[in-house]
């Protein structure tokens, strides 16, 4: 990876950890939501922090809308996780970043295996080698023992802040 890739990457710090969720909630990229008749709203409300925080444009939505439109729900890696993202130039990125919206019913893409996620967690980056490196992040997080059993039991803003105390990741600068 370039340095520049690197230094614009989104990294966290630390190991078990839930630095990266911290980082993402401290960014203010993390949400709650109950429920979603339809997986486009869901992706939509996923990005609007990311949005509104200056990481993508709206076009970015439209990015993402076209990438499963060509791919399939391939973004949804696991019966509880999905990661929504768009790739080429001109797809309305910014700068790098990771959200997180955790939703109390699960999202109904279609009827794969891993079609119903509940945890969304979209991935914006300017570069595929700064991709590449959010998501080496997000799943060495994900793929802690419970850190996505965990995650699941998320309700509330509290409960967040809950896990992510316990967890030593909680309240640092």
């Amino acid at each position: 990876m370039t340095r520049e890739a690197k230094d614009s990457a989104y990294i966290s710090g630390g190991d078990m950890n839930l630095d990266l969720i911290n980082k993402i909630y401290k960014d203010g990229n993390f949400q709650v939501a109950d429920h979603f008749d339809d997986w486009r709203d869901a992706i939509r409300q996923s990005l609007v922090p990311l949005i509104k925080n200056g990481y993508a444009t709206e076009r970015y939505y439209e990015a993402v809308l076209e990438n499963i439109d060509k791919w399939g729900t391939y973004i949804c890696i696991t019966p509880d996780v999905c990661i929504p993202h768009a790739e080429g130039e001109n797809n309305g990125a910014i700068k790098s970043g990771i959200g997180f919206l955790c939703v109390g019913e699960r999202v109904h893409f279609g009827d794969g295996e891993n079609d119903n996620p509940k945890l969304l967690f979209p991935l914006i980056a300017m570069k595929s080698d700064e991709h590449l490196e959010n998501l080496r992040l997000l799943m060495e997080c994900l793929d802690q023992p419970d850190v996505i059993d965990a995650l699941l039991t998320i309700q509330t803003e509290d409960d967040l802040l809950g896990i992510l105390d316990s967890s030593g990741s909680g309240r640092r600068s």
